[in-house]
Parts: C-alpha cells; structure tokens; sequence
C-alpha cells in the first residue's frame, strides 16, 4: 500500500492531502460514492469515511459539515500557525 501512497503523491508532486467523504445509504448516488471511496482506498489516498442514514439532501449535508468542521479541527490548525 504504501508503494501506490508513494506514487499518488509523486503523481501530484507532493504530498495529498487527506479527506473527507461522507455518504448515506438513502442517498440516489450511494453507490458512485461507495465505488469512489473504494478507489481512493485502493489508491492509499487517506481519508474519513463515513456512511450512515441519509439522502442527498441539505438536512445531511448540514449534520455533515458540522462532523467535518470537527475532522478538520481546526482550532488546531490556527494555533500552529501562529506559533
């Protein structure tokens, strides 16, 4: 796995960056996005994912940028950057 991690990043010229993909078993394209996560993985591309009840709809996609906002902590990320 990590022969095929090394050479997405060599095919981007440096390093890529980690993910987050999130998609509900009710959602009209479940099964394209179950079929891209399963390629990324295949690919060594790290990322969340996260597969749980819902559809293709603003309701999910709201509870999921909160989920993603916490992926991404960002308060994290501030204060590094400051340091």
């Amino acid at each position: 796995m990590d022969r095929t991690k090394n050479e997405v990043n060599r095919l981007c010229g440096k390093k890529f960056p980690r993910g987050y993909m999130a998609t509900g078993v009710e959602d009209t394209h479940y099964k394209d996005n179950v079929e891209f996560m399963d390629i990324y993985e295949k690919l060594g591309v790290e990322f969340e994912r996260t597969i749980d009840h819902g559809a293709h709809n603003w309701e999910y996609c709201n509870r999921h940028v909160k989920k993603f906002l916490d992926w991404l902590n960002i308060n994290d990320t501030f204060k590094r950057d400051m340091e």
